[in-house]
């Protein structure tokens, strides 16, 4: 026998373990996607009795009108009514975003500066 016709015969060897092994997931990807596309039926309450699909900030607290959930992770918070105009919210937005990237900027500052010094923060 050739060298290349055992190696050929590992390839399909591990080719066949990979085959099963994904294979055997695909009960999970299809346990999981069983309700993709569907709308379940759910009676969700926030704690003032009414039944709401929606998450808020605080158990039992009505989000406010101008905060509809259409943002991203929107769940109603401003005690102080500081978004109600429009203007000002996307402002808020647009601070936030810039806070974010602020953030991870120095969270990565800080750590290449601990694996550039071998000083760590505990």
């Amino acid at each position: 026998q050739h060298v290349c016709d055992n190696t050929s015969a590992q390839v399909a060897l591990v080719l066949k373990i990979a085959m099963t092994a994904l294979a055997s997931y695909a009960p999970i990807t299809a346990r999981a996607s069983f309700f993709s596309g569907r709308k379940i039926a759910s009676r969700v309450t926030n704690g003032t009795g009414t039944v709401s699909m929606r998450a808020t900030w605080m158990p039992g607290s009505a989000p406010p009108s101008h905060l509809d959930g259409s943002m991203p992770c929107d769940y109603g918070f401003d005690p102080l009514g500081l978004g109600k105009e429009p203007a000002n919210l996307a402002r808020f937005q647009e601070a936030e975003l810039i806070h974010a990237r602020w953030a991870m900027l120095g969270v990565s500052g800080a750590a290449g500066a601990e694996g550039i010094t071998g000083v760590n923060w505990g």
